[in-house]
């Protein structure tokens, strides 16, 4: 394992974080208000098995993502962003 200031060299996390050292203690990103400063919520980072499987199963549904075609993978699009929408203003769709 390489060494790095006198330790074990970090390793590479999926979050960021103010300093490498931090990396290490950090494993959350934190959404904020920037009007408030108020901390609206805490996410824990993906690991790296967890990132490797999302993309092993974004690659196996790719094919059958294109074969919907444009127009129906826009459609698509639209209703998530419609859903979301909803979802923030608190009115059901």
């Amino acid at each position: 394992m390489p060494v790095w200031r006198g330790r074990p060299r970090p390793r590479k996390l999926l979050c960021s974080a103010m300093s490498t050292d931090l990396q290490l203690a950090i494993r959350k990103v934190v959404s904020i208000n920037p009007a408030t400063g108020e901390i609206v919520r805490e996410f824990e980072c993906a690991t790296e098995p967890e990132v490797r499987l999302a993309v092993a199963r974004a690659r196996t549904a790719q094919p059958a993502w294109d074969k919907l075609g444009v127009r129906k993978r826009v459609a698509i699009v639209r209703r998530f962003q419609e859903l979301l929408h909803g979802k923030k203003s608190g009115t059901p769709d």
